[in-house]
């Protein structure tokens, strides 16, 4: 099949077009332009630069594809323009979509969150269930429209890196002495794109299908991690009323700097979760006919030694 993907530079895109060039479909991967690409030019694919508002680009691009996978979006970090998360997970969803639907796009699937099934809200999840009811809306009978909600992405190949990332990094290098506590779900990137993949090949059509690991405390991922590093693991975890307080004021002098923070109220909301409202995804791959996810820690073994060897 003729696949066009969207967000194809970032960590999650990478992953999905490796595993669609893995399953033998063709690929069509949109970048911003000037965005790295070399990791994607190395998988022997067609990659296209240009805006996904820009109806011209999304027509001559999707041209002879039966399949989109819309992973491009803006996750949940810090963005001090109150209106981005409306434009990018919304607007531009809209613009992808109904583009697909003029090019005869058959089947699609959007990349949505974790957060909604959990039920949170904030501009960043309202955002994603607003993309995803557009998705499904715009699709309508044409097109087999299926929802895969991630949980948070570890593994290989974090070229940014995410937060996640950088917090792994700094573990493992033994520069944590005091790291944000509480827990939430993960997933090893290789799984989340394998499940991308899967659903758009053969998934129910209006499902919405969950990418969700395992649940961890940051004090036990943390705590075992810091002996495969062989670092002594954090003196002190933030307690959330805390956390709160703290990324409140990062995000204040963000602002003021024109920086991203290093830790955001999204971050916070999403990892003082317990245990008990972290949603079970291991149903739903074996639904898309999928076996076992990976080890979260080996995942975030491979993170490190992968960025050490880039660096």
């Amino acid at each position: 099949m003729r696949v066009f993907l969207t967000g194809g530079s970032g960590f999650l895109g990478a992953a999905t077009a490796k595993v669609l060039v893995q399953r033998g479909h063709q690929v069509v991967a949109s970048v911003r332009v000037g965005s790295a690409r070399a990791h994607l030019d190395a998988l022997g694919i067609e990659v296209v630069e240009g805006a996904l508002d820009d109806p011209v680009f999304l027509a001559e691009s999707m041209k002879g594809c039966m399949g989109l996978m819309h992973i491009a979006g803006a996750a949940g970090r810090y963005y001090p323009q109150p209106d981005h998360y409306q434009r990018v997970n919304v607007d531009l969803t809209r613009s992808v979509f109904t583009a697909a639907r003029g090019a005869g796009v058959s089947q699609a699937v959007y990349c949505g969150t974790v957060v909604i099934p959990q039920g949170l809200h904030s501009p960043y999840a309202d955002s994603k269930r607003r993309g995803a009811r557009a998705a499904i809306e715009i699709g309508g009978a044409e097109m087999r429209v299926c929802v895969v909600h991630p949980s948070g992405m570890v593994g290989p190949e974090d070229r940014a890196p995410t937060p996640m990332g950088r917090g792994l990094m700094a573990l493992a290098d033994g520069r944590t002495r005091v790291s944000l506590g509480g827990g939430g779900g993960f997933v090893h990137v290789s799984d989340a794109a394998e499940m991308h993949v899967v659903a758009l090949e053969h998934g129910e059509k209006n499902r919405e299908y969950v990418a969700n690991a395992e649940y961890w405390t940051i004090r036990e991922l943390f705590g075992l991690l810091s002996k495969s590093f062989s670092v002594p693991p954090p003196r002190l975890y933030v307690p959330e009323v805390l956390a709160r307080s703290i990324a409140f004021t990062a995000e204040w002098v963000g602002r003021l700097l024109g920086k991203t923070p290093p830790v955001t109220r999204f971050a916070v909301t999403y990892l003082y979760q317990p245990a008990e409202t972290d949603p079970d995804g291991k149903e739903d791959r074996l639904a898309l006919g999928l076996g076992p996810y990976r080890s979260i820690v080996q995942g975030c073994v491979e993170c490190v030694h992968w960025s050490r060897s880039e660096s």
